[in-house]
């Protein structure tokens, strides 16, 4: 019995020391954040987006940023969401945020006035990041139909991004930082078609062309 309880109490203070050991983050902006640019076709804020983050060390700059440094919320980049979600995907230095208590990407719906909330505002810990360290960061936001990134990525989903920015981690004992003001305002766009769609658009019209000579 004894022997029972010690290696119950050693199981419960490594765990404990996991947690403590982990970078904690609160994932919460304020209003306005996250612009709808997809669903009416005039951009808004709106409960239609999922957003996660992605980090990496102080000073990285993420790949998507060849495309554009961010999203507006006013217009619509000339990028096609492909190129994008590869680029993210596939960036070498950032990682999204998987929230170590779920073992999965920390996602959060924006609410009605453009903000995010993750975890009622509360502090988690993010899998292999430290406490006291700063981090790059940076948003993705794509449309809510779809669950998780990878989701989003498998079906061309609209795609925005926010400009990267500064944080730093904490301790669970700390007083938590916020992500409030840090990343600026982006919007998630609307489908462009993909090239395929254009080749196939072309080679019908060439098509008609043709067989309108022949009549």
């Amino acid at each position: 019995m004894k022997r029972i309880i010690l290696i119950t109490s050693l199981v419960i203070s490594l765990i404990g020391l996991t947690a403590f050991g982990q970078g904690y983050f609160v994932f919460q902006t304020g209003k306005s954040q996250v612009w709808d640019g997809f669903t009416t076709g005039v951009p808004h804020p709106g409960p239609t987006v999922n957003v996660a983050f992605l980090w990496a060390a102080n000073g990285s700059v993420p790949m998507v940023d060849s495309l554009s440094v961010s999203t507006p919320p006013s217009n619509t980049p000339a990028f096609w969401p492909s190129d994008a979600w590869a680029d993210i995907l596939a960036d070498p230095n950032f990682t999204f945020a998987i929230n170590n208590n779920t073992s999965e990407v920390a996602v959060q719906l924006t609410g009605t006035n453009g903000s995010v909330s993750y975890n009622g505002g509360s502090a988690f810990a993010v899998q292999n990041t430290a406490p006291d360290v700063h981090y790059e960061l940076f948003f993705v936001g794509w449309s809510s139909a779809f669950a998780t990134p990878a989701l989003a990525a498998a079906a061309g989903s609209y795609v925005g991004w926010s400009a990267p920015f500064n944080y730093q981690s904490f301790q669970l004992t700390e007083t938590p930082t916020a992500m409030n003001g840090l990343t600026g305002q982006f919007g998630v766009v609307g489908l462009i078609p993909e090239p395929t769609t254009m080749t196939l658009a072309g080679v019908g019209c060439v098509a008609l062309f043709l067989f309108g000579r022949r009549k």
